[in-house]
This record gives C-alpha cells, sequence and structure tokens, in this order.
C-alpha cells in the first residue's frame, strides 16, 4: 500500500444476509487507515470507498452512514 493508486488494500468481514450496513465499518477503516499510515508515514488526501449490493432505495441511507463512519474514525486518529 502506498501513496500511488497502482497499489490499495482492502479488508472483508462476514456479515448476515440482507444486511445493508456493514457492522464492523468502523474497524475497519480504522485498521486500513492505521496500515496505510505505517506504510506511507502520512496521512491519505483522499479515500476511495467500494460498496457493491446496495440497492437504489437505500443507496442515499447507506452511503451517508458510511460518510459519518469514516468522518469519525478519521477525526479520532
Amino acid at each position: 500500500m502506498d501513496a500511488h493508486p497502482s497499489r490499495y488494500s482492502s479488508t472483508v468481514r462476514v456479515q448476515k444476509h440482507r444486511q445493508e450496513v456493514i457492522e464492523d465499518l468502523a474497524n475497519m477503516v480504522k485498521d486500513l487507515l492505521i496500515a496505510f499510515y505505517r506504510s506511507t508515514c502520512f496521512k491519505p488526501a483522499r479515500i476511495i470507498f467500494y460498496r457493491d449490493g446496495v440497492s437504489e432505495g437505500q443507496f442515499s441511507q447507506v452511503s451517508q452512514i458510511y460518510f459519518n463512519f469514516i468522518s469519525s474514525i478519521i477525526h479520532k486518529l
């Protein structure tokens, strides 16, 4: 993992069927941000978040929840 877009990291968790919001998102983001910092010695300028499987009707709600989770973790680090 580095500051160039050709290298990236990901994390995976198992969760219940038909659950739109990722249960352990806060810890997942925290672990990845710490790994990025250890690899590069600086915080990322941008975070790109890919999420598949959210219905169109729930996309706004889920994306707002994720944005809030990620923002709170960034401010705690």
